[in-house]
């Protein structure tokens, strides 16, 4: 790579905007900063988030010494339900299926409730940034969604933000794109599963 290359090449102008406002003390961006990255802080809000993320996507524990931002979380109960407060609702009781991680207890819509499983990711070594993960994947389901309703579970998946590579690391990417593609086809074996009337 040449001197001078933009490290935020290619990056959503979006998250670039907040890793600047992360990088410039915007009081709305959390602004963490990440052990071994200085320079690259996190980039959600302060509002409760579970774990930081920076601008290409790397995550990273709270550090007990600094501000908790972070919701309590909440498991589903011995009964399969969970109960979440809700800003036009109250406190909202539901079904949870048995896939979903738990929910941060933090007030927001009722047809934001969303219920989340365990993620899988593919993983590469770049030339720019080191090891990234992309094609995050995880069963999704908002069950009182109303833009797109959801009657069944979907499968969320991120498209990652871009990166360069040279040969080398184009064959890593399709290695590792070939190791997803066996998780990817697991996930649409469970949603047929779940959709025809299995276990939730």
């Amino acid at each position: 790579m040449s001197d001078g290359h933009d490290p935020l090449s290619g990056i959503d102008p979006e998250l670039r905007a907040w890793h600047q406002g992360a990088l410039e003390g915007d009081p709305a961006v959390c602004g963490a900063p990440q052990p071994g990255h200085p320079g690259f802080p996190c980039i959600w809000n302060t509002n409760p988030h579970p774990e930081h993320r920076d601008v290409f996507g790397r995550t990273w524990t709270q550090d007990r010494g600094e501000p908790v931002y972070v919701a309590e979380w909440v498991e589903q109960s011995a009964d399969g339900t969970v109960t979440l407060p809700t800003l036009d609702f109250g406190d909202v009781t539901i079904p949870c299926p048995e896939w979903c991680t738990g929910h941060l207890a933090q007030p927001q819509y009722r047809s934001d409730l969303t219920h989340n499983g365990p993620v899988v990711v593919a993983k590469v070594e770049t030339e720019c940034h080191g090891v990234i993960e992309f094609l995050q994947t995880h069963l999704s389901w908002a069950p009182f969604a109303e833009l797109r309703p959801e009657p069944y579970p979907v499968a969320a998946i991120e498209v990652g933000d871009g990166h360069d590579f040279g040969p080398d690391g184009v064959r890593k990417v399709a290695k590792a794109l070939l190791g997803h593609a066996g998780r990817l086809h697991r996930f649409a074996d469970d949603l047929d599963h779940l959709r025809d009337g299995g276990e939730s």
